[in-house]
């Protein structure tokens, strides 16, 4: 059986303890963080903030990122997932000019050594031929783009950037005998009206309403911005406020997840799934669980966050529409 390793500039950490592996649905490798039993006044060169860091499993690259700056007094790192690159790097050209074409986005940022990850085979011709106003983070540029074409994106272990639709079938099986899901039944939302600018850079706007919603249910209404990713046909601008109001205004969240231990988990043929396999944006059908959504005998739902806890062999596994998530 194989054990994560963790590999800080190209230097095998070991022994480690307290290992926690997160990942993200949208976002994809999200974090690490361990402990190390440290001499006092020990300080390894490669435990630098900056650092390469990544986590193997077998010869598999489970997860990437950069290392934060050390706590040398508990001994605890922590490691943020190559993601999170992009929540400050800016979506521009080389000469600081705003680019809304995420292919062309990603160019010019690994082109300038702002990000250390690339694309392979994305739909990136999808919704990115407006013209820009303004300049986004990276973060905010795949987000519209993929709500626009009903996908969400993440950065995996090896350093690929990928997106899919969520599924709609399961991909793994829960065994009955976990705890269950709490239920919420308060919409986020039940109107949203979204400003968008035209090709004539005139503001405009587009709505949509909850489905299933009817008075006398109460009203909560939403205002959401999509001026920021310059301009937009009406058809570009309905598709991503529809694409929203599916995510966040349906009457039923959960509202916690549940943890699994080895042997907990299977595929579609009956076969133990290893924790390490265990990810957000795949359907987990758990079993001997009655889904108070529908009344079948079992729940569906895609998974938004795992939380690997190598230590205890545990993973957390979080719904993708729990009540959390920020409209």
């Amino acid at each position: 059986m194989s054990e994560p390793r963790v590999i800080v500039d190209g230097e095998w950490l070991h022994p480690v303890g307290d290992l926690e592996i997160t990942d993200r649905w949208p976002g994809g490798n999200w974090s690490v963080d361990w402990s190390m039993n440290l001499a006092p006044g020990q300080k390894p060169p490669a435990l630098r903030a900056g650092a390469p860091v990544k986590v193997m499993y077998g010869s598999h690259p489970r997860w990437g990122g950069t290392l934060a700056d050390p706590d040398w007094d508990s001994g605890t790192f922590h490691a943020d997932g190559r993601c999170m690159q992009a929540q400050t790097v800016l979506a521009e050209d080389n000469n600081g000019e705003p680019v809304v074409a995420p292919a062309w986005a990603l160019l010019y940022a690994n082109n300038r050594g702002a990000l250390d990850w690339f694309h392979w085979g994305e739909p990136f011709a999808d919704g990115t031929e407006d013209e820009p106003t303004d300049v986004n983070t990276m973060w905010d540029l795949f987000d519209t783009w993929a709500e626009q074409i009903g996908r969400r994106w993440g950065v995996a272990g090896d350093g690929l950037f990928y997106s899919a639709a969520d599924p709609t079938t399961p991909t793994f099986h829960v065994l009955p005998g976990v705890d269950g899901l709490g239920l919420s039944r308060e919409r986020q939302a039940t109107h949203v009206r979204a400003q968008y600018i035209t090709s004539q850079l005139q503001f405009a706007y587009v709505g949509a309403v909850a489905p299933g919603w009817a008075s006398p249910e109460s009203r909560i209404e939403r205002k959401v911005d999509l001026t920021e990713m310059g301009t937009m046909t009406s058809a570009k601008a309905q598709a991503s406020v529809t694409n929203l109001m599916s995510r966040f205004g349906t009457k039923e969240a959960f509202t916690n997840g549940l943890e699994v231990r080895r042997g907990m988990v299977v595929d579609g043929a009956g076969q133990t799934v290893g924790l390490a396999a265990i990810r957000p944006g795949l359907m987990y059908r758990v079993h001997g669980m009655r889904d108070p959504r529908n009344g079948l005998p079992y729940t569906d739902f895609v998974a938004g966050e795992t939380v690997w806890r190598t230590t205890e062999d545990a993973v957390q596994i979080n719904p993708i529409d729990m009540v959390a998530a920020d409209f």
